[in-house]
């Protein structure tokens, strides 16, 4: 909300600050947010925009803390309450998980629920104190009876007298239907052990449970998929390879991706900039725990974080399976082929291939200081967005966190060639760039379903929209002397993971711009540095 000063979720908790007494307390501290001026702007904006309008209608869930301020800084307050099923609010939350810092010690689903039922017990208090400022209803009652849900509103606020639930409205921007009760699909999604962990938590606040009308869920219960059950073990016969594209962040894999994605035989899980459907799998956004620097890009700097990732117990792969097939056979019932990456991966080859047996790999690694260099944009500018707290960079130092994630990844891959090279291909990013051609002819090798593979046509990639080109050259030159130095502190304890992929420590070079080829490897040279950043041994 433009110019608002008030609680904010975004850098307290995201879903999950009722989970943490420090995330309550600061969310509900009133002394720490200028009302006064909440309403001014407020005001402002909508005056700017229909001068005509006389309620003004907004949500925000931290709200729940500030009835009592909310009634006393702006007349005539009028307040919606509202509950829904706690366990449906807790898929909620597992499903947008990958953006969610969780306290320490807890489990993503215990917290979830531990907020959920926080949330209850507030909005119990706001009822028993408040309840003539407004009306109370559940999400439930609304979808079954929104003409009674209504009628309620009107009743509390007679000038909404057109309200009118029963319409198609763009919710989101995901959704575009008819009000719908979503409580069924989502706790179907739920697995016996999630609910399990669910009931630890809400039997200890059974009865503000019961008070809303909800109650404990039993455990022996079997996760269902929706859609054409029969078109979807069809396509799962179907299925001839899923192929993985196992990377380190920004190593160029999204062009591999999308190049991959647009040959007539594959379907991208992760088309259309919607995700990857029903995946309960490690995360790619992750924020450790309050207080901590997130780790979107640097997830690799720290053993903990590795560890809490590389985590196979806290996963479903059976059902990610099905819920893909599902949603393949909804978008492309003729596939043979599925396309997927995402970084974390490089830590769960071995369940891939448990999980999906004829699972094939491409993987790939992209010059350190050119990923380095990347991240560390990236960290920054998400620090200058706005976005502080997120961003705010590690105790070791950002440019060490790059590096030692980097550092890390290459060593797990190097892991991962060692083991299943046979499953796979390996090539740089360089090289790749360098002869798309070869690039093209090892891959149809490894699948020979993608013979209409073109990694030399124009594609749309993130900000851009080009052929495939190397960009390191420029990343390199960004770099200046104290962050190479301190990339070099620690990639000089890790040549034998650098030199295996056929790069070396970046040194100092003669005021140039020009790009060479050596022995089968690339020599980039910047204005500033030159390194060796080879093609890698092959596959």
């Amino acid at each position: 909300m433009f110019g608002f000063v008030g609680p904010n979720t975004r850098t307290h908790g995201r879903l999950l600050w009722g989970a943490d007494p420090r995330w309550r307390k600061a969310l509900a501290d009133a002394n720490a947010y200028d009302w006064p001026r909440n309403r001014y702007v407020w005001y402002f904006q909508a005056d700017a925009r229909d001068p005509e309008a006389t309620v003004f209608t907004t949500k925000a869930p931290p709200f729940l803390l500030h009835v009592e301020t909310l009634n006393r800084h702006f007349r005539n307050a009028r307040f919606l309450f509202m509950v829904r099923n706690p366990y449906a609010v807790c898929e909620g939350i597992w499903r947008y998980r990958q953006d969610q810092p969780v306290p320490p010690g807890r489990r993503l689903f215990e917290a979830a629920a531990e907020h959920v039922a926080y949330c209850l017990e507030q909005q119990r208090r706001n009822l028993e104190a408040h309840a003539q400022l407004g009306t109370f209803f559940t999400y439930e009652a609304m979808c079954d009876q929104p003409e009674r849900v209504e009628r309620q509103i009107r009743s509390l606020v007679p000038e909404i007298d057109d309200l009118k639930l029963r319409r198609r409205l763009r919710v989101k921007g995901v959704y575009d239907e008819t009000l719908t009760n979503m409580n069924a699909r989502q706790i179907a999604r739920l697995t016996p052990a999630q609910i399990a962990a669910a009931n630890q938590v809400f039997e200890k606040h059974r009865g503000v449970l019961e008070h809303f009308g909800y109650s404990l869920m039993t455990t022996g219960r079997r996760t269902r998929i929706r859609g054409n059950q029969g078109a979807v073990r069809k396509l799962r016969r179907q299925v001839k390879t899923h192929l993985f594209i196992i990377c380190p962040n920004n190593s160029g894999s999204t062009f591999l991706k999308e190049a991959l994605a647009a040959c007539r035989s594959t379907w991208n899980l992760e088309r259309e900039g919607q995700g990857m459907p029903g995946f309960v799998g490690p995360p790619t956004v992750w924020t450790p725990a309050p207080g901590e620097p997130g780790a979107r890009w640097i997830w690799a700097s720290r053993q903990g974080w590795m560890d809490a990732l590389r985590n196979p117990d806290a996963y479903d792969w059976p059902r990610t399976r099905e819920a893909w097939y599902a949603a393949a056979y909804a978008r492309d019932p003729a596939a043979t082929v599925f396309v997927t990456k995402s970084p974390p991966f490089l830590l769960y080859v071995d369940e891939l291939l448990r999980h999906f047996p004829d699972a094939r790999f491409l993987f790939v690694v992209r010059n350190p200081y050119a990923v380095c260099e990347g991240i560390c944009r990236r960290y920054r500018q998400g620090f200058l967005s706005g976005d502080q707290e997120r961003f705010k960079a590690p105790g070791e130092g950002l440019e060490e966190a790059a590096a030692t994630h980097v550092a890390n990844c290459l060593r797990w891959q190097r892991r991962n060639v060692e083991a299943h090279g046979e499953r796979g291909v390996l090539f740089t990013y360089e090289a790749m760039c360098a002869d798309p051609a070869g690039a093209e002819e090892k891959i149809r090798a490894l699948v020979p379903a993608l013979d209409d593979l073109n990694l030399r046509r124009r594609l749309a990639v993130k900000e851009y929209d080009e052929v495939l080109t190397d960009m390191n050259a420029q990343h390199i030159d960004r770099l200046d002397a104290a962050q190479v130095a301190a990339f070099n502190r620690v990639f000089s304890t890790r040549r034998e993971d650098l030199n295996y992929f056929g790069y070396g420590l970046l040194r100092k070079a003669a005021p140039c711009l020009r790009e060479d080829w050596r022995r089968g490897e690339r020599l980039v040279t910047s204005r500033r540095w030159r390194t060796l950043a080879g093609g890698g041994p092959g596959p």
